[in-house]
């Protein structure tokens, strides 16, 4: 993939995030977080987010913890597993996932809808 079509897509999608991200105040990857966490339902811990979204670990953690204090998010702890923790979005981030859906939902569909998985994986990789 052109690495200026990738960076120009990037700095396109920042843009469009800093007005939703002063509206709900929140940072960009702590909007990227809920976003991912609203749109991918079957992911669940912040594991997922490192390895999929490509976050770095350190980065998630102090994100998760802004967006528990802001109450966008929760942590339930998982029995059997003292070490895993399910993130739960709450209801005050409905709003926010709402929002990012519609303002991103229609523009980035054209681009990857005859994508398979795996391309479109790479492609979302290409972008950060």
């Amino acid at each position: 993939m052109n690495i200026d079509f990738a960076r120009k897509l990037e700095l396109a999608y920042h843009q469009q995030c800093k007005d939703l991200c002063n509206e709900f105040h929140l940072k960009q990857t702590g909007f990227d977080i809920l976003m991912f966490l609203g749109n991918n339902p079957q992911y669940k811990y912040a594991k997922d987010i490192v390895e999929i979204r490509k976050i770095k670990a350190n980065l998630v953690s102090i994100h998760v913890d802004q967006l528990v204090d802001q109450g966008y998010l929760s942590r339930i702890d998982v029995p059997g597993d003292r070490r895993k923790v399910e993130l739960v979005l709450n209801k005050k981030a409905n709003d926010v996932i709402k929002k990012g859906k519609e303002i991103f939902g229609d523009r980035f569909y054209p681009i990857t809808e005859y994508m398979s998985y795996e391309k479109y994986v790479d492609f979302l990789n290409s972008c950060d």
